[in-house]
């Protein structure tokens, strides 16, 4: 604990044990269950379950993703819209 106080550790230690998980889960069997980063570092919380999300709001996140990415992107051609 210690160490700890001089050195902590918590979203970078997160990031280590979600790396290892897509590890874990690439080199996984065929019939294993997927591992999460909490089977890696048991200190890791679990995620909350998700809902599914609706077809319409895939669409409306998409159509909000790609307008924003579309709006900052410049021509090669240099011509402005």
């Amino acid at each position: 604990m210690a160490y700890y106080d001089l050195e902590p550790w918590g979203r970078e230690r997160e990031s280590f044990a979600v790396i290892g998980s897509i590890f874990a889960n690439a080199y996984r069997g065929k019939d294993q269950e997927e591992y999460s980063p909490h089977d890696i570092l048991s200190d890791v919380p679990e995620p909350e379950p998700e809902e599914p999300l609706a077809p319409e709001e895939i669409k409306a996140k998409w159509r909000g993703f790609t307008s924003n990415f579309v709006s900052g992107m410049r021509s090669p051609f240099g011509h402005h819209s």
